[in-house]
């Protein structure tokens, strides 16, 4: 704003010098010194204030065409940043749900004699959840293990269905990121980040998330220009453990 009120202020003087000169100029060397018809006089003062006009609006474009183009790219780079973000924490949930599923996988081979074995976590939720086991005995009863193993197969079956969410996110967020980094790729590139090599890893990252997330964002916010970027620090997902643990195999 400062750059065009200097701008102005000397446009301003320049029209003032250019109008007293051809008034001067007029006055001495016009026979005559006849201005001409009216129309003439208003047709002359609009041109000289359309080229005034034009002459500011010309200058203000050039003034704050670097200044709209920086604006947009700053707001490209943290629409990368938001999309970059949104996938990383999507693969992180991504992992937590595959690691419960994997715990469920031998969820069939539980046994009668199991029931002790069976980890307060899971107790607890499926006593919040009201169902009848009583466990203060140390072995399931048939009907007791019967409802054990469709409760948590239902949970598992949950689990399942959120993974295949999860993986159809994660194709429309990988491509968002993509599209979002395509703009920027030149500063991607000279800050020597590879942004398609780096998805994939996050895409297919198994442990050290906070400490992955941490450099990849910090490294795509210094190619930017943008201030380092520190993320959430949520730890790693959660190593789940079985249902059943120390499960007997004696056959007692």
């Amino acid at each position: 704003m400062d750059k065009f009120g200097r701008w102005f202020q000397c446009i301003t003087v320049a029209y003032l010098i250019i109008i007293f000169i051809t008034l001067l100029v007029y006055g001495c060397s016009v026979k005559g010194g006849a201005w001409g018809s009216f129309s003439d006089v208003v047709i002359a003062i609009f041109t000289i204030l359309i080229s005034y006009s034009t002459t500011l609006l010309l200058i203000a474009a050039y003034l704050t065409a670097s200044s709209w183009i920086h604006e947009k790219r700053y707001d490209f780079s943290w629409e990368l940043i938001k999309k970059l973000s949104e996938l990383y924490f999507l693969m992180h949930s991504k992992k937590s749900t595959q690691n419960k599923i994997e715990v469920l996988k031998g969820l069939e081979s539980t046994r009668l004699q199991d029931k002790a074995n069976v980890i307060p976590e899971v107790r607890g939720l499926l006593s919040n959840l009201g169902l009848d086991i009583d466990w203060r005995n140390d072995q399931f009863s048939d009907a007791e293990l019967t409802i054990y193993k469709k409760q948590l197969s239902a949970y598992r079956n949950q689990l399942i269905n959120k993974s295949r969410t999860i993986y159809q996110k994660q194709e429309n967020l990988k491509f968002e990121v993509l599209a979002a980094a395509n703009i920027l790729n030149n500063e991607l590139v000279d800050g020597g980040i590879d942004i398609m090599q780096e998805v994939s890893n996050l895409i297919n990252l198994q442990e050290d998330y906070h400490q992955f997330g941490s450099k990849l964002f910090s490294n795509v916010s210094k190619a930017l220009g943008l201030k380092e970027h520190k993320i959430v620090h949520i730890g790693e997902p959660a190593s789940e453990y079985p249902p059943v643990r120390n499960a007997s195999n004696d056959g007692k």
